[in-house]
């Protein structure tokens, strides 16, 4: 990004190839870390019992390795095709451009970013996200006739008078009534809430990284200038910066759109600023006000 803002590189050829490479490298980190974390979001919700034992810190370590070496050794092409070349006549610069062998090299090149770093966590994403919705909308549908055969299906008490026996049965099935409406508003809620964010993390990472990886395929294709003339620069810049911004989002989207989240930020802050656990205040609460009801 900084090279918008200069007119020369004067930094070597190293470090002109080194920047670039750890540019790559981290965007295929962070999109690789997106497609680990939808698939652990995949297991756990479609196949809870399989994600007893593939949904460990021992696996989660082993995937992270994995992340890296993988995102190490895909990023490696473009210390081929990233050189530095003097320009200038009168006055001589140094500029730090892609300059493949070929132009062909050049399609193939930016054609393989444009699959690994945007298509294939796009399409993975969405995929397991789908099937997501999918299963969280079927749980919907089933648990009102779950919930209705339960309530039928209490064992009969023997009270003393038929009156007495319509009495607590009314009692029995209203107050199971009133906690089954209360679950099911927890459920919706926290449903609505879980497809509200696997949508908003597909559509920020497509409207994100998009632009920019739309914009080197066509740059590579002779469709727009290499070069940043007129509205091409200010175009680039705010597409490199909306992949920069969907980074810096991503955490606060995982984080603060979770409900267990904020409530364990909001513990760890209170415990931190001023000494006291909410959570065992909050618990204690509770317990007080069932025992006196």
């Amino acid at each position: 990004f900084a090279r918008f803002f200069t007119f020369t590189w004067e930094y070597g050829e190293i470090l002109c190839k080194a920047v670039h490479y750890f540019q790559n490298l981290t965007i295929i980190c962070s999109v690789l870390n997106l497609i680990g974390l939808s698939f652990e979001r995949y297991y756990a919700i479609l196949h809870p019992m399989r994600a007893k034992y593939m949904c460990t810190v021992t696996i989660a370590r082993r995937l992270v390795i994995l992340i890296w070496s993988l995102s190490v050794v895909m990023a490696l092409p473009i210390l081929v095709g990233q050189r530095q070349r003097l320009v200038g006549g009168a006055r001589k610069g140094y500029w730090c451009v892609e300059d493949w062998d070929s132009p062909l090299i050049a399609k193939v090149y930016n054609l393989y970013m444009f699959v690994v770093a945007y298509v294939l966590p796009l399409t993975l994403m969405t995929l397991a996200y789908t099937n997501i919705c999918r299963r969280l909308w079927q749980v919907k549908y089933q648990h009102p006739s779950l919930r209705a055969t339960h309530s039928y299906m209490r064992p009969d008490r023997d009270p003393s008078s038929p009156e007495e026996s319509l009495e607590v049965c009314n009692f029995l099935r209203s107050s199971t009534v009133h906690r089954e409406k209360i679950r099911s508003v927890n459920e919706e809620s926290t449903r609505r809430q879980v497809v509200k964010m696997l949508v908003f993390v597909v559509a920020l990472f497509a409207i994100c990284w998009g632009p920019i990886m739309f914009n080197n395929v066509l740059v590579a294709f002779h469709v727009l200038q290499p070069l940043h003339h007129g509205y091409l620069k200010p175009m680039r810049q705010g597409f490199w910066l909306m992949g920069y911004v969907n980074s810096c989002l991503n955490p606060i989207v995982y984080g603060f759109m979770s409900k267990n989240f904020r409530e364990s930020f909001r513990n760890t802050v209170s415990l931190c600023v001023l000494g006291r656990d909410i959570s065992r205040h909050r618990t204690l609460c509770r317990c007080t006000f069932n025992a006196t009801t």
